[in-house]
């Protein structure tokens, strides 16, 4: 990274932790996800340059869309030479089926009808995104904590760059985990086991 980016990033944490502190206590649902969208659409316009991931979630996308199982071909498989493109030559790891689970899969899959799947994949990561920032705020109000704390996760620089800037799936597995926290709370236990398992459903971290 280079010193002026690094520069950038750490002004932007500071100015983030800064605002958080003097407003937490007063933040409304409303104010925290018009920031919230604010800087997520400043960065959603940014290439995913500090990953490749998105490639892959568009190469998957593409497969299950055309009716194959990515579990069992790998990109490099010629029974899928029909779906090769140009991001398809620069991806890495052709010869390893995918290793995503089944509910980041159809994320994928619904971003391959975009008209460019890369940039609709993070526009839909985008959307649970904000769902997660609203969870989080619904949460603080069930258990009595300041609202306004859902800001450290909802306008934190390194989560609007890591799902709006490169498009990264994790938004999907925290959206499922907090919604198991906050179905916990409201005492619905078979809700509560449904967004459980939805969780490893978008990505393995929670198990």
């Amino acid at each position: 990274a280079s010193p002026l980016k690094l520069a950038l990033e750490s002004l932007a944490c500071v100015a983030f932790g800064v605002a958080v502190r003097r407003l937490e206590t007063a933040i409304g649902l409303g104010f925290l996800l018009a920031v919230a969208v604010v800087l997520r659409a400043l960065l959603l316009p940014l290439p995913p340059t500090l990953s490749d991931d998105t490639l892959r979630y568009a190469w998957d996308g593409r497969v299950v869309s055309a009716g194959f199982n990515p579990y069992l071909l790998a990109p490099e498989d010629a029974i899928l030479t029909e779906l090769r493109d140009d991001r398809w030559r620069v991806m890495p790891h052709k010869e390893v089926p995918t290793v995503y689970p089944p509910l980041a899969l159809g994320l994928f899959a619904a971003g391959s009808w975009m008209p460019d799947p890369v940039w609709g994949i993070k526009i839909l990561l985008v959307f649970t995104d904000l769902l997660a920032c609203a969870l989080l705020f619904a949460l603080e109000r069930r258990i009595g904590a300041p609202p306004g704390r859902a800001a450290w996760y909802a306008w934190n620089p390194l989560v609007v760059l890591e799902v709006a800037g490169q498009g990264h799936v994790d938004a999907l597995m925290v959206a499922a985990m907090v919604a198991t926290v906050l179905l916990m709370a409201q005492r619905r236990p078979a809700w509560a086991g449904l967004a459980a398992a939805a969780g490893p459903a978008a990505k393995l971290v929670p198990l």
